[in-house]
This record gives C-alpha cells, sequence and structure tokens, in this order.
C-alpha cells in the first residue's frame, strides 16, 4: 500500500529546484520590474522638467512682449519713430485701432499681412476679445488664431488706452527657433499645443502631427500609454495651461526605456538561465549518486510485491553509507516477507479447504436431512387425502404440521450458515410491493384466524410502480416476523403496514412494520433480540418454542439489502417490529396476466390426467411417494432408480413420456449426467426434464439449470407446488 502522494526522490527534488527558481525568478523579477520603474520614472521626470523649463521660456517670452505692448502704448506718437519701433522684437505685427476696432495706424507688420489702415477687426473671436480689454486690467493675452489674416498661426496682445487700442501679433519664429534647437539636443520633440488641439508649433517639423487631443493624453505619463508618430513611439508629458491659453506637448521617445527594458530583460534572463543548467548539473550528479540507487532499490521492492524472484545478496557499492544500509535492511525484510507469504499461503489454503468441506458439508447434510423429510411430508400429504376416520386424519395433519415446523427449524439453521459462510446472494427482481403483502397475509391469516385474532393489511405504497429487489427473501423476513406476532399474540390484532418514507429518484425507501398487541418486551431484553440463538426471555422458550434463529436470519438478511431493521415494545402492550429499505424504481407495474398453469391449478377433479411421467429416484420411499401423488392427480408413473436405467428406458421407449423427474443426486450415474444426455440424443433432445434436489445451494439449482433442465422443485416436495409445475405439460400434451 503506497501512503500519501506517490512521487519519487528525482521529481521532488526537481520540483524543489523548481520552486527555489521560480521564487527567485518572481524576486529578481520584482528587482527588475522595480528597477526598470525607478529608471522609466526617473526618465519620465527630466523630461516633465525639460517640458516645464520650455514653458517657464515661453512665459518669460509673453511677459516681455506684455511689457513692451504697454511701454508703446505709453510712448507719445513723435517717439514711435521706425527707429524705435526695430526694438520692439517680441511682435511681428503692431497696431493701433480706433474706438470701433478699425486700423488707424499701422506701426509694424511682417510682408505676407493682410492687414491695411481701415481694415475692420469687428469680427471673430479677436474683436469679441477687444472689446473685453479695460485700461491695462483683465487678461491680456488673446486666444490663439489660426488663418485670421494669413494661413499662420497668430497670438494677438492687446492694451486699451482711453479710446484707442493697441494691439500686436507676436512674433512666433522666435519660439520656433528656440523649439527646433531644444528639441535637437534634448531628443524630445515639443509642441506647443492650443486648447482645441490645434498643433501652432512643433520642434521636429518631420512628425507631422496637425492635432493632438489634449483630452485623451491628459493626466500622469505612463509607459503602457504611447502615440506613434513619424514611425517612432513617444510617450506624451502636457503641461499646465499657460498664459496664452496653449500647452507644451514633450514627446519622450521609448526608444531609451526600451533599450533599459531590453537589458534589464537580458540579464535576467541570462541569471536564470545560469541557474537552470547549475541545477541541472546538480541533479544530474544526485541522480547518479542518490536518486538512480534508489530508484533501483524501488524496483526491486516493486518486484518483490509483485511476486519476482529473490533479491540479490551480494554486496552492492554506494556512495553514501546511508543506501548501503537500507539496501541491508531492504535484503532482510525481502527474506521476512517470503517466508510470511508462504506462511500466509498455506493459512490461506487450508481456510479455503475448510471453506470447501463447510460448503460440502452443507450440500451433504441438505441432502441427508431433506431427502428423509421428502418421505414424512410427502406421506402425509399423500395421507391427507385418504379416506379415513376424522381422528386418524386429525393425526395425519399434525403429522403434516410438525414436519413442516421441522423443516422451518432446519432451513433457518442452513440460512444462518449459509450467511455465515458468505455464501447467500440476494436477487434483484422486478416486484409488485402490494402483491408482496397480500401473499404474506394469504399465508398468515390462517394461523391468525386459528387463534382468533384480527390481521389487517395496511399499504400506502405507491400502487402501480413495480421495484427491484428479492421478493422472496423479503417475504421470508415479514412472514418470520408476522409469525412471530402471531405466536406472541392471545388476543387482539396483528397488522401489516407498508409506507414509503421518501421518494427521491431514482430509489424510493419504504418502512415495513408488523405490530401486534401480544405480551411485549421490556427494554433490557430489546438488545438480545436479533442475536443468534436468543430469545427476549428463557420461559418464551419453553412456553412458545422457536430456536432464535428468525430473528438473527431477518437481520442479516435486511443488512444485505442495504437497509435497517429494529423493534418498539413495552411489556403488556404489544411491539412493532420494523425495517427499512431503498429499492430502485423498475417503472410502471405491468400486472401479469393469469397462466395456463394456474388455471390448470385450479381446476376442479384430478389435474394432471393422462400425463406420462418417468420418476427418477434412488430412494424407495421417495419414489413411493412421488408415485401415489401422481396416481391421485391422474398421472401415468413409470419408475427408475438412477440416471443410467432412465436413459436405457427413455431410449427402448422413445415418445412413451410426457415428463421426466430427475432426482440429482444418484449412484451409477447422477441426475446432472443424465439430463445432459438427454439433451445430447436427438431423440430426447425435447423431452421436458425437472430437476428434484435437496440442495440449498443456489449454485447446486443452477447447476441443474446449466445442464439441461426445464425447471426445478426443491426437496421435500410440496405435492401442490408441483402439480403447478407439471400442470404446463398436460396442457402442452393435449393441444398435441
Amino acid at each position: 500500500m503506497r501512503l500519501g502522494v506517490g512521487i519519487t526522490l528525482g521529481r521532488y527534488n526537481l520540483l524543489l529546484e523548481v520552486s527555489v527558481l521560480l521564487l527567485t525568478s518572481v524576486i529578481l523579477a520584482l528587482a527588475v520590474w522595480y528597477t526598470l520603474s525607478g529608471m522609466n520614472q526617473k526618465y519620465l521626470d527630466m523630461r516633465l522638467n525639460d517640458a516645464a523649463r520650455v514653458n517657464l521660456f515661453m512665459e518669460k517670452q509673453l511677459q516681455e512682449a506684455r511689457a513692451s505692448l504697454i511701454q508703446l502704448a505709453e510712448l507719445a506718437e513723435t517717439e514711435r519713430t521706425p527707429a524705435v519701433l526695430k526694438l520692439f522684437t517680441a511682435f511681428s505685427d503692431l497696431y493701433r485701432l480706433d474706438p470701433d476696432l478699425s486700423v488707424e495706424r499701422i506701426y509694424k507688420h511682417s510682408a505676407d499681412s493682410q492687414v491695411f489702415v481701415g481694415y475692420s477687426f469687428t469680427g471673430g473671436k479677436l474683436a469679441n476679445y477687444l472689446r473685453t480689454v479695460g485700461e491695462g486690467k483683465g487678461n491680456p493675452y488673446s486666444e490663439i488664431m489660426r488663418g485670421y489674416e494669413d494661413d499662420a498661426p497668430s497670438v494677438y496682445f492687446a492694451l486699451k488706452r482711453g479710446s484707442r487700442y493697441y494691439a500686436g501679433r507676436l512674433d512666433l519664429d522666435y519660439i520656433q527657433s528656440f523649439l527646433n534647437e531644444f528639441s535637437s539636443f534634448s531628443g524630445t520633440p515639443v509642441l506647443l499645443v492650443a486648447n482645441s488641439g490645434f498643433v501652432m508649433l512643433s520642434g521636429d517639423p518631420a512628425l507631422r502631427i496637425p492635432s493632438f487631443d489634449l483630452g485623451k493624453w491628459v493626466g500622469e505619463p505612463s509607459t503602457r500609454r504611447r502615440l506613434t508618430a513619424g514611425q517612432r513611439d513617444w510617450i506624451p508629458v502636457i503641461s499646465p495651461t499657460n498664459a496664452i491659453g496653449a500647452r507644451i506637448v514633450a514627446l519622450i521617445p521609448t526608444d531609451v526605456l526600451d533599450s533599459q527594458r531590453t537589458g534589464l530583460l537580458a540579464f535576467f534572463l541570462l541569471f536564470m538561465i545560469g541557474l537552470i543548467l547549475l541545477a541541472m548539473a546538480k541533479n544530474a550528479r544526485l541522480q547518479k549518486l542518490a536518486v538512480g540507487p534508489l530508484a533501483d532499490l524501488a524496483g526491486k521492492m516493486r518486484a518483490l510485491e509483485l511476486g519476482g524472484p529473490p533479491v540479490e545478496t551480494g554486496a552492492i557499492p554506494y556512495r553514501f553509507a546511508e543506501l548501503a544500509d537500507i539496501h541491508e535492511r531492504f535484503v532482510s525484510m525481502a527474506k521476512a516477507i517470503r517466508q510470511r507469504e508462504q506462511t500466509l499461503q498455506e493459512l490461506s489454503a487450508q481456510a479455503q479447504a475448510a471453506s470447501r468441506a463447510k460448503s460440502q458439508f452443507l450440500a451433504h447434510m441438505s441432502h441427508e436431512i431433506r431427502t428423509p423429510m421428502n418421505a414424512v411430508l410427502g406421506l402425509a400429504q399423500v395421507l391427507e387425502r385418504a379416506d379415513m376416520p376424522s381422528d386418524q386424519q386429525e393425526m395425519v395433519r399434525q403429522i403434516g404440521e410438525s414436519g413442516g415446523t421441522l423443516l422451518s427449524i432446519i432451513n433457518d439453521i442452513l440460512d444462518f450458515s449459509k450467511i455465515e459462510a458468505g455464501q447467500l446472494g440476494i436477487d434483484h427482481q422486478p416486484f409488485d410491493p402490494g402483491a408482496l403483502l397480500s401473499q404474506v397475509r394469504q399465508i398468515i391469516e390462517p394461523l391468525a384466524v386459528r387463534k382468533g385474532l384480527e390481521l389487517s393489511v395496511e399499504n400506502q405504497a405507491p400502487s402501480a410502480e413495480a421495484l427491484l429487489g428479492d421478493v422472496s427473501r423479503l417475504q421470508q423476513i415479514l412472514i418470520n416476523l408476522a409469525g412471530n406476532a402471531v405466536k406472541f399474540t392471545e388476543q387482539g390484532q396483528v397488522c401489516l403496514a407498508m409506507q414509503p418514507l421518501s421518494g427521491m429518484e431514482p430509489l424510493l425507501r419504504l418502512r415495513f412494520e408488523v405490530r401486534d398487541t401480544g405480551i411485549g418486551i421490556d427494554q433490557e431484553s430489546l438488545g438480545r433480540l436479533f442475536q443468534p440463538f436468543s430469545q427476549a426471555d428463557d420461559t418464551i422458550n419453553r412456553r412458545f418454542g422457536g430456536t432464535g434463529l428468525g430473528l438473527a436470519i431477518s437481520k442479516r438478511l435486511v443488512e444485505l439489502m442495504g437497509g435497517g431493521i429494529g423493534a418498539d415494545s413495552q411489556p403488556g402492550q404489544g411491539s412493532t417490529f420494523w425495517f427499512e429499505i431503498a429499492f430502485e424504481r423498475a417503472g410502471a407495474l405491468s400486472l401479469p396476466q393469469a397462466s395456463d398453469r394456474s388455471e390448470v391449478a385450479e381446476a376442479a377433479g384430478p389435474r394432471l390426467q393422462g400425463l406420462r411421467v418417468l420418476a427418477v429416484d434412488d430412494n424407495r420411499i421417495n419414489l413411493t411417494v412421488v408415485q401415489r401423488a401422481l396416481e391421485l392427480e391422474g398421472a401415468m408413473v413409470s419408475l427408475a432408480a438412477d440416471g443410467l436405467q432412465a436413459l436405457q428406458r427413455l431410449r427402448s421407449q422413445p415418445g412413451q413420456f410426457d415428463v421426466v423427474l430427475m432426482d440429482i443426486q444418484m449412484p451409477v450415474m447422477d441426475g446432472l449426467t443424465a439430463t445432459r444426455e438427454i439433451r445430447q440424443d436427438p431423440a430426447l433432445s425435447g423431452l421436458p426434464v425437472i430437476a428434484l434436489t435437496a440442495g440449498v445451494l443456489a449454485e447446486e439449482r443452477q447447476a441443474a439449470l446449466d445442464a439441461g433442465a426445464d425447471d426445478f422443485l426443491a426437496k421435500p416436495l410440496d405435492l401442490k407446488q408441483m402439480n403447478t409445475v407439471l400442470a404446463p405439460f398436460v396442457i402442452k400434451q393435449e393441444s398435441d
């Protein structure tokens, strides 16, 4: 027997190594991830600082532009000479506007400007902005506009002095050159993006990014969020909105991050490969020095377990002393196991011989006891039909009843012996629970009527459903319990009850009860009820008789069917014996039609009229019983003392017999051999053969059927049953 989880030392060591490698890889992966995250964060922080510096530069340029616009507004008109206006480098265009937002004077303008004296700024966003400009109050910067007077992006500053407006268009060429130089130096392209997403300026015009979705990329930068442009991947970093309503977007190239990640992953893989190679080398060495010898020793143990050849006892070199010691102890253990196996084989052979002897004894005793009982009960049944005085008829009836009681005791002893020997099987055939109760009632009712008791039946089981079970054993249990109830009840009633406890598919659990108003049993005696050869009180045996085996056999039968049995009782108030068994459902109940056999059995007068029977038995008295019983029913009977005589008679008189009653155990030629000979003879193969057997074992009866018997009758013979079995052959004879 293998205890625990089956795993070899090599596998355990490999699993241990794999676990260590996995743990190491997890720790190393976490370290790589932490290092890579730190490096990425530092790199991103550095680029964020670059974006912040660009934003500061932009703020500085805007502040200078605002200051210069204020200076222009404070100069006298005579001081606004061309030489002075050249100093205002922050602007590419400078205008003075009247209250109606029309251009009164152009101080400075670019070559591609479309603005002229008299040009009106009364429409568009710039006009809306100019109307909000006060005397140096409020935000002096306009929104970013594109294509207002040309196709270039425009940023206007405006200042109001009195009723006049001074407006300047920011010179973005200087900012563009700064962005180009910064982007080229840092390797991080910088974009100037309007709040609308329009890219005003780009530090790398080759990227050709016309617009940028600020809402999509706003928030903390991450290496998992990337922008593809110019056949490269970038991480956008967005600064807060600056004074001109735009944002600085720094595009961080992922090349550096990818190269760092690739380097760390390469280091991680090389480190893990080194660990794996080291573990493989160590495992190979361990396999050679320890695991291999242990596996070889385990193979020898398996061979020993499977009954292989003896283990070699020669010295085997081991690198480790512990392995050598294990091998020596194993050799000693193997020798001890061999010796114990021989002892166990001898004991097993003795036990099997004892079991065979017990089975043979049961079969032999059954035959030897039932054979004379057959004569006693058979002759009693024949005499009951004879014409004799009433006192003699009563004596014959008493002989039959006493013989039946003795037969019941013999059956109980043989059943208990079969149960103890493990030779009693449980059959599973469809049966009708209601019909079972009716049959038990028919058997018990004469006994109850004779004692003046009322016998009732309560059936609550489904009426149209068949179950799978051993109906003969169930009947035996119920007859035993009901018979005891009638026996121990002087007045009152006995009730047979059956009710379902649960109906879960595919099983139906039934509870059978036998209730009486008898003498009752005290609590102390209830515990001894189901023990062999035991009764509730020793005085019961002297008063009512019995062997004390009935309840013990019933208990064993119920347990063989997977159920439970018990009893509830109070002295002087009666008893309730019950048992519960779960049965498989066999589907809808199909009630059998009345057969020809039952119809003939119930017919008046001789029931076997004209039937030609050959009775074969080595016991002269048994032949006499069979002959007289059959002749009373109108049959014509011929006799044979053994199987050989029967064969000679049949072969010499073919077609002269309608059926053969064949005893099984006979000298010269037994009944099984004779039946096989009949089946092998073409002239006799169709002749019906009914086996007469005193065997109590199922295999004995099955052997008769396997030999070719059509049916069998158990000894002692029940003449009514014999008539019932033979009746169909009378019908067949008449139809022929």
